[in-house]
């Protein structure tokens, strides 16, 4: 199995709205609309950035999937997915 390119690259963080326009503002960021995933307690926008796209993630409860991570590691990397041959 080849690893072709990295295809997204997932950011915690506490404040959505700040990490998106830090997006916007440095890398001229394509910003897509808010997704809410209530079952995950979480929101986030896909910033892409030429062929990546960075899910930049904030928790929307005092607990759950991103709250959990950030209370644990900070803000920062979450994941990352690439493409792959197969």
């Amino acid at each position: 199995m080849d690893i072709r390119r990295i295809t997204e690259v997932g950011i915690a963080v506490h404040d959505l709205d700040e990490a998106v326009a830090l997006f916007e503002n440095l890398f001229d960021a394509e910003v897509g609309e808010l997704i809410d995933v209530p079952m995950y307690d979480m929101r986030f926008k896909m910033c892409r950035v030429g062929k990546v796209d960075f899910e930049v993630m904030a928790p929307t409860a005092p607990t759950g999937v991103i709250a959990d991570f950030l209370a644990k590691r900070g803000p920062g990397l979450h994941h990352i997915a690439f493409a792959v041959d197969d």
